[in-house]
């Protein structure tokens, strides 16, 4: 059965409080729904809603919350305090070099320079064969002379504790060197002179002496070593720090205005609320723990009681489903004037 009322018969009511039953009738295969809590009807002639900017929109009488602002205010969390700081005294560290022995002189010993080299020595002179007679002589030639050479000795007997005290130097004898050679002597004038033998020489290889050796003085210098160590740059001290009390931001919703009063706010059009749509709000009043029933569509006492609890709790128009407790439950109904299933924002 298809009950209408119109607007004209429905605000032409005296002022009192209505209780409207819940109406449910089919309209082009679906479902439309009026659920009204009571309502004060506000009188046609003074109070109208404010004109829409577009066509096909719908507004009813509710009940309004309060209005609440939130107020920000200082919570004082910690009192002003002084601290006390120790703070330790400051070192630097810095190099310095320091004297680990002082420069000495030292004997140095410089050995001797030799030279090898190579002569040639006569071994036999030129002769001529005659019908003489000779005779061969062995004799033994000086090659070089009797020479010296210094060696550095250790004294075993030395009572000094300084080591360069106790060296001495030796002069070796270093002997001639002689070589043997043969040569021929005459033992008989011949008469007849024959041919001339020429003479015989002979590489030899003896060491010369270029330099003698000698004894030098040799400066070592001073030996220093880097120190690293801690000079005091400030000495400890104590600070006394002022610390200013702490507090922190408190959001509080101070009362700007008592609800209880009526005003005109923007619903669901009747042909727009398909038994769908009542199921999307059953479903989510569900699962924010607003609703117990079952989810058929149907606005029973249920529904009714959920919708009521959920527009007190979070302080909305009562009684309607009207456009701000739509957006509560994330539904976006109002956004069109087309006749759409809408889903929640949160499935799309």
């Amino acid at each position: 059965m298809g009950l209408l009322l119109s607007h004209r018969r429905f605000f032409a009511l005296p002022k009192f409080v209505l209780l409207v039953n819940v109406i449910v009738f089919s309209i082009a295969n679906y479902t439309i729904i009026y659920a009204q809590n009571p309502l004060v009807n506000p009188p046609l002639s003074i109070n109208m809603p404010p004109p829409p900017t577009d066509f096909d929109k719908c507004f009813a009488w509710c009940q309004m919350p309060n209005t609440y602002i939130d107020v920000s205010t200082q919570k004082l969390v910690k009192d002003a305090y002084t601290k006390t700081i120790e703070i330790p005294p400051v070192y630097e560290q810095i190099s310095e070099e320091v004297l680990v022995r002082e420069s000495r002189i030292e004997l140095v010993l410089i050995p001797p320079i030799f030279q090898t080299v190579e002569e040639q020595v006569l071994v036999k002179e030129e002769s001529r064969v005659l019908s003489e007679q000779y005779e061969e002589v062995t004799e033994i030639v000086k090659v070089s002379d009797a020479t010296g050479r210094w060696i550095q000795q250790v004294d075993p007997q030395c009572i000094s504790v300084n080591p360069n005290d106790c060296v001495l130097m030796y002069w070796e004898k270093i002997p001639a060197r002689y070589d043997t050679i043969i040569r021929r002597v005459l033992t008989q004038l011949g008469s007849k002179l024959a041919r001339t033998i020429p003479a015989e020489y002979k590489t030899v290889t003896k060491t010369v002496l270029l330099e003698p050796a000698r004894i030098e003085e040799r400066i070592i210098p001073a030996e220093y070593e880097t120190v690293v160590r801690d000079v005091l740059v400030a000495p400890a001290k104590t600070e006394f720090i002022f610390v200013p009390a702490e507090y922190e931001t408190v959001i509080q919703k101070q009362l700007l205005r008592n609800g209880g009063y009526y005003d005109w706010v923007e619903i669901l059009c009747p042909q727009k609320t398909t038994v769908l749509i009542i199921r999307q709000i059953q479903q989510t009043l569900k699962d924010r723990g607003y609703y117990t029933g079952n989810v058929d569509g149907i606005v029973g006492q249920l529904t009714r009681q959920a919708i009521d609890t959920y527009q007190r709790t979070n302080e909305l128009p009562i009684g309607r489903l009207d456009k701000a407790t739509l957006n509560s439950l994330g539904f976006n109904y109002l956004t069109n004037n087309e006749e759409t299933e809408n889903k929640p924002d949160g499935d799309k």
